[in-house]
């Protein structure tokens, strides 16, 4: 019984196929992030400091949107790992079912076998 683990996203190297993807694409083509006025920090460069290479810079409400978009998947991959695990119980459940019956077999088996020993010797 070989249960396949699902993909955790292990390895990864890129945004590529996350949540992150498209909202770094939407962010490019909405084009430079305003810097506040009195404020020198350009927060363009500072994404792309954390964006491996990316130039926009996310919002609250894009960081929002991934926060939701990681508890779901957190959420589904959970209940793929535990609908794994009861389908492994399940499979152990009926292990130690069919192990109960074969050990019942087998006592009944070893009772028939010693009457019949019992009564060859009687004879």
């Amino acid at each position: 019984m070989v249960h396949n683990q699902p993909d955790m996203g292990r390895g990864r190297k890129s945004n590529q196929g996350s949540a992150v993807a498209p909202i770094l694409q939407s962010r490019k083509e909405e084009g430079p992030t305003r810097v506040e006025e009195g404020n020198d920090y350009d927060t363009d460069s500072a994404a792309s400091d954390t964006n491996h290479g990316a130039t926009t810079a996310l919002t609250s409400e894009d960081l929002r949107h991934l926060l939701r978009e990681i508890k779901i998947n957190m959420a589904t991959e959970f209940t793929k790992h535990l609908t794994s695990i009861n389908e492994g119980l399940s499979d152990l459940a009926q292990c130690a079912t069919d192990m109960e019956e074969w050990m019942d077999q087998a006592t009944s088996r070893s009772t028939a076998h010693e009457n019949a020993i019992e009564e060859l010797r009687d004879q």
